[in-house]
């Protein structure tokens, strides 16, 4: 079987614009170094190409690796669920689309400073619920179809109110005032949609 998988990088040295092809095949791999008028020419060719493709096709071409930077650790929830729920509102939010990458278990460990188990159980716990997929060697990438979207949709807004609800009843707010609330403060946050 013959294999080809090409990558692309620009570079500039000395204002100078430079292509790097890496030409990967079952052979072994090859490096070039392209300069000047032959990199602007490539780079032209595969702008005009990928101005041409269908954004779901762009999309699994390009695939982006889920960011856990912002992810804030408490200590209200085991740890491998705060993993899970994260990149459930990150789904939710769709800063995560299915085919993006996740890191590997370890650098998960290493980015949030945790065990490497704790990141195994978030994992796991991830393929179970079926928002997360992973495939031998090739690593763990979102999956998500539209059951799948609902069910996140439903568990974290159903979540939320219930956190709201539970909050507003702690300092002894009537469901009147919660409501006369949420409407006077409705349009000062977020884009204030009226929709059901």
């Amino acid at each position: 079987m013959y294999y080809i998988s090409i990558d692309f990088s620009l570079l500039m040295i000395e204002n100078n614009m430079h292509c790097i092809i890496h030409l990967q095949h079952d052979t072994g791999l090859a490096y070039g170094l392209l300069a000047g008028s032959l990199a602007r020419l490539l780079t032209r060719s595969l702008i005009r190409l990928l101005a041409k493709l269908p954004a779901r096709t762009i999309a699994r071409l390009v695939k982006t690796v889920l960011d856990f930077r912002n992810i804030r650790i408490n200590n209200r929830m085991p740890v491998y669920i705060q993993i899970a729920h994260y990149v459930k509102q990150q789904v939710l939010l769709g800063k995560a689309v299915p085919g993006d990458e996740l890191p590997s278990r370890r650098e998960i460990a290493a980015q949030l400073n945790i065990n490497p188990n704790t990141a195994q159980k978030a994992y796991k716990l991830m393929e179970d619920e079926g928002y997360v997929v992973t495939n031998g060697n090739l690593g763990s990438e979102i999956y998500v179809d539209d059951k799948i979207y609902a069910k996140i949709k439903e568990e974290l807004t159903h979540e939320m109110t219930r956190q709201f609800i539970q909050s507003a009843k702690e300092v002894n707010l009537s469901f009147k005032d919660v409501i006369e609330l949420l409407s006077r403060y409705w349009d000062e946050t977020g884009d204030g949609r009226q929709d059901g």
